[in-house]
């Protein structure tokens, strides 16, 4: 301590044998009342204020005037009808009112009092090491700077250390994690959910080069055949193994209407190259459960029906397949319109319980009939030329009852014979009709057998849950061949 002051706040001290030492006490408590837990009104004034009250204070602000010139940082306190001026010094702490903040004294200026820099900070709540920032309220907001004033815009930045960290948004209930929004492990930008704060499933993946996935990578291992690991939705992927997919959806008056477009190159998406033959353009897959593994079993898929013609053609056909533990071709539409069965002499077209009703043709059915396909052909023998013989008598002229059933008295009369007549024929003859190809049986409904009540049919003797044939190609045959037979009878009588 000097001899006349205080080192610190400047306090004046009584002297030895001082008269009026009252005076130097009071000057002392005038200046301890101004600076102890000091509060100052502002600190961006740079001239008094009209009409300050008894013991207002002021920091002055830079570039001050009037009664405040040349006392710029400095507290000015209004005592006793004048301005006072105290010099602060480092570590000098004061209530800023006007803006709420406490502020510091350090290197010859006034700062804030929160540091730049802290190693935690909770509001409302406790920080820790994990959550060094912490927050407790109903609300939070992050608004753009319009006091410095800023550029009006806001932006929020998660930085993270390498393309193996994680910089994401968790949404929790209850703190267990219910959605994560964000960069999850890689560069891709995901959202993903939980049920239980356990198991999180990928609902919407972006990635880095735009494409988009939707679905939580769904584990195809136990399907028959194996697939490998896919999202449920793929738009536009640049993995070969999933092809570009596009969707377009119109709601105007084009006619063309709402559709679906399947891109397919080979290659990537900035370099694509040509598909080759019998490269899978694209295909709609059904996989059903067995209860043990999902299973593919039907499918329909547009393959290339040969390697194209660059900027000419890309031919491709329609493949609509079927199965029970598999997926079979069962039917082709060719790139030149050829309807085709999925494999040669393989199928049936139409059955006994669903029939085709009209088939219209420019020219009539070839059948195969290679002899390098066939046995060595013989002759009748005498109870097979007997049932030919039998079978041209047997044709007669009926009407279909389903036809009555709408048309009435005007359905049309057709001509040919019942599979019945035809089996007892050859039953007459002591032969096993069915041995025969001329003759046909196949299960039905039992509700697709006409009734017989009238007695007009010979349908009675017959099972109701099967419905028989006739193979007219194999009738005119064994016709002929009755003919045939009667006539090598009259020649040899007349000779």
């Amino acid at each position: 301590m000097s001899f006349d002051t205080t080192e610190l706040l400047g306090l004046p001290c009584i002297m030895p044998a001082q008269a009026q030492k009252h005076v130097t006490h009071n000057e002392a408590l005038r200046r301890l009342d101004a600076l102890v837990q000091l509060a100052v009104r502002s600190r961006s004034l740079t001239a008094p204020p009209p009409a300050p009250a008894p013991g207002e204070r002021h920091i002055v602000a830079a570039g001050a005037g009037g009664a405040w010139a040349g006392h710029d940082g400095e507290i000015a306190a209004w005592l006793d009808g004048a301005w006072t001026f105290f010099t602060a010094h480092a570590g000098w702490r004061a209530w800023l009112e006007d803006e709420r903040k406490l502020l510091v004294r350090d290197a010859g200026t006034w700062s804030d009092i929160a540091p730049e820099q802290a190693p935690k900070f909770g509001i409302n709540t406790a920080a820790d090491t994990a959550n060094r920032l912490a927050v407790k309220s109903d609300a939070a907001l992050f608004a753009h700077d319009d006091q410095t004033p800023g550029s009006g815009d806001m932006r929020v930045t998660i930085d993270k250390a390498a393309t193996g960290n994680t910089g994401t948004l968790i949404f929790q209930t209850a703190a267990a994690g219910r959605a994560e929004l964000g960069l999850a492990g890689n560069d891709d930008f995901t959202l993903k959910v939980s049920a239980d704060g356990e198991t999180w499933r990928e609902g919407i993946k972006l990635a880095g080069d735009g494409q988009i996935s939707l679905g939580d990578p769904v584990n195809f291992a136990n399907i028959v055949p194996p697939l490998s690991a896919l999202p449920a939705v793929s738009i536009g992927n640049n993995d070969t193994a999933r092809p570009t997919l596009g969707l377009q959806a119109a709601t105007d008056n084009n006619a063309a209407g709402t559709r679906f477009d399947f891109f397919r190159a080979r290659g990537t998406l900035s370099l694509p190259a040509v598909v080759a033959e019998n490269d899978t353009i694209a295909a709609f897959n059904s996989f059903g459960f067995d209860g043990a593994a999902y299973r593919q079993t039907a499918a329909i898929r547009f393959v290339a029906d040969s390697t194209p013609n660059s900027g000419v053609s890309c031919p491709t056909r329609i493949s609509f397949m079927s199965g029970e533990t598999s997926t079979i071709e069962r039917l082709r539409i060719s790139s030149t319109g050829v309807v085709q069965p999925g494999a040669d002499n393989a199928q049936d077209l139409g059955s006994s319980a669903r029939r085709w009703k009209d088939i219209y043709a420019g020219n009539g059915a070839i059948q195969t009939s290679d002899a390098r396909a066939k046995t060595q052909l013989r002759a009748l023998e005498p109870a097979e030329r007997h049932v030919a013989r039998s079978l041209s008598r047997l044709a007669g002229i009926y009407r279909w009852r389903s036809a009555i059933e709408v048309k009435g008295a005007n359905a049309r009369l057709h001509i040919g014979v019942t599979a019945q007549d035809v089996l007892s024929a050859f039953e007459a003859a002591g032969l096993n009709g069915f041995r025969y190809g001329v003759l046909c049986r196949n299960p039905c409904e039992p509700s697709s057998i006409p009734s017989t009540e009238d007695g007009e049919s010979s349908l009675t003797h017959r099972p109701t849950n099967e419905r028989l044939g006739v193979r007219y190609d194999q009738l005119l045959v064994w016709i002929a061949a009755g003919f045939e037979d009667r006539i090598a009878s009259i020649e040899d009588a007349r000779q």
